[in-house]
């Protein structure tokens, strides 16, 4: 019943027409930020292989904010734009593209908070540690 209150809206409707016939074009812009993602992700790999070390600076370009959206979150967005809400000629192949690219982007958002608190709360961490418990109680209280 609610679907066809949707459907009935026409500027819905005409939106859904112009997506339809455009679709290709978001498809081939996906597949570019397919490969401009998995490019990123092979740098900051390469370079983790080579220094044992993540910089947070290299997954936040890769992942983004929501105010300045990497190329991760680009797909993430994407993908969701063309099958979240499910597509008969793509619905399987689609939905677990989007299923998946979602979850590697919520990983990498996991991943990118974990970086930043070992960069930045390390270092306090392991001078608490050489001044000794009695400091750490000085701190805090």
């Amino acid at each position: 019943m609610q679907q066809a209150m949707i459907d009935a809206d026409p500027a819905k409707h005409e939106q859904n027409r112009w997506f339809i016939r455009r679709r290709d074009f978001f498809v081939t812009n996906m597949v570019k930020g397919f490969y401009r993602t998995a490019g990123g992700f092979l740098k900051i790999y390469q370079q983790y292989l080579a220094t044992g070390a993540v910089q947070f600076d290299e997954i936040d370009r890769l992942v983004g904010s929501e105010t300045r959206k990497g190329c991760l979150w680009v797909l993430k967005d994407d993908c969701h734009q063309l099958w979240r809400q499910g597509d008969a000629a793509f619905d399987l192949n689609g939905s677990l593209l989007d299923w998946m690219i979602g979850s590697i982007f919520h990983e990498a958002m996991k991943l990118k908070e974990n970086i930043y608190l070992f960069e930045f709360y390390a270092p306090v961490s392991a001078g608490a540690r050489r001044c000794g418990p009695r400091a750490l109680v000085r701190i805090a209280g």
